[in-house]
């Protein structure tokens, strides 16, 4: 009965109209799966389960990405576009999160992963490009026309908590062969990028940093909780002598 429970419910939840773009799209009876007719889903695996919510509107492009939504919010606004042909792109949204994308906003990134509740929510026009990173366990907002360049990080928690070594070891012990596991949230502290800014590449922005509005962080720059003011640069000081 079990076996014949698992296959009709993979034969109804199964999107099965998305085979024809090469996607594997399967939604949960209890979830609420609200698509607009001509939203493209092009080499994906969209996996929806537990009470979840997901509002994909007008225009949307989901290519080439891996997506799991697990009891929480999922939106991508009208003619926004996640992913690319070039390299994957992998949405990880856990339970009691949420993931918010404005419309006409470009996501070429290589990870967002949301846990304990945290939430994302970036705005309209905001490009993020290849092999960055956005990682909450609380609150990131992105507002709208930033460029957010190659190799961007983008934490508000230190991702991992610092345990006693036999508190460790009993964590590696149960999860392997998933190192690294986490029962309880990090510290955190809320991210915040204002409207209009440039993050140049391989920078790195970490908890508690709130950048205004108009503010460009220079190449290779990390901001450790740093505060940021309307229409500034920041730029890491490099110290060079000739021997």
């Amino acid at each position: 009965m079990g076996l014949l429970s698992s296959i009709v419910s993979f034969v109804l939840e199964t999107k099965w109209l998305y085979l024809f773009n090469r996607s594997r799209v399967r939604v949960s009876s209890k979830s609420m799966w609200n698509v607009a007719k001509n939203v493209k889903i092009e080499n994906c695996t969209f996996i929806v389960t537990g009470n979840s919510v997901v509002t994909i509107e007008d225009g949307a492009y989901l290519k080439n990405s891996i997506i799991s939504v697990d009891n929480a919010k999922f939106i991508v606004g009208r003619n926004s576009i996640v992913g690319s042909r070039k390299k994957v792109t992998e949405i990880h949204v856990q339970t009691s999160c949420s993931f918010t994308l404005g419309h006409h906003s470009l996501l070429l990134l290589k990870r967002i992963w949301i846990r304990f509740a945290g939430c994302v929510k970036i705005g309209d026009y905001t490009n993020i490009n290849y092999d960055s990173e956005i990682r909450s366990d609380e609150s990131v907002t992105i507002g709208s026309y930033c460029q957010i360049s190659y190799g961007i990080n983008i934490w508000d928690t230190n991702t991992h908590n610092i345990l006693p070594p036999e508190e460790r070891k009993v964590l590696a012990e149960k999860y392997y062969p998933y190192f690294g596991f986490e029962t309880t949230r990090p510290k955190t502290a809320p991210v915040v990028v204002g409207d209009y800014c440039w993050l140049g590449e391989k920078s790195t922005l970490l908890k508690g940093t709130r950048l205004g509005n108009n503010v460009i962080v220079g190449y290779n720059t990390t901001l450790p909780g740093l505060v940021v003011e309307d229409n500034k640069c920041v730029v890491t000081d490099i110290k060079l002598r000739i021997l």
